[in-house]
């Protein structure tokens, strides 16, 4: 199976290239994407458990990007997924001073 690299909320300037190490890069959320707006919450609700899903957490990584909101509400959902199995999360955060994606891991418990 392929490894997977999920962008939280996918921004069209920033460039995912160096997270494409990890894995297909897949995006959950777009800019379009407001959580904020009416009816919109619905519609993410969908792309959340749609990418729970096909979510991976022994293959798969979560590039954080985008919205903190749309961050936390991702991060949430894998939290309650995955709570109690002691899975390895996979996180991909952006590394200003080496200009790449460094991986942090949790532990759902």
């Amino acid at each position: 199976m392929i490894s997977k690299a999920w962008i939280t909320q996918q921004i069209p300037h920033l460039n995912y290239d160096n997270a494409g190490r990890f894995g297909e890069l897949v995006p959950i959320a777009t800019v379009a994407d407001e959580v904020g707006s009416t009816g919109a919450a619905e519609k993410f609700d969908l792309k959340i458990f749609a990418f729970l899903d096909k979510y991976d957490p022994d293959t798969d990584h979560i590039v954080l990007s985008g919205d903190p909101v749309i961050i936390a509400a991702i991060m949430m959902a894998v939290g309650e997924e995955y709570a109690g199995t002691n899975k390895t999360i996979s996180l991909l955060k952006w590394d200003h001073k080496f200009q790449k994606y460094r991986q942090i891991t949790l532990k759902a418990q």
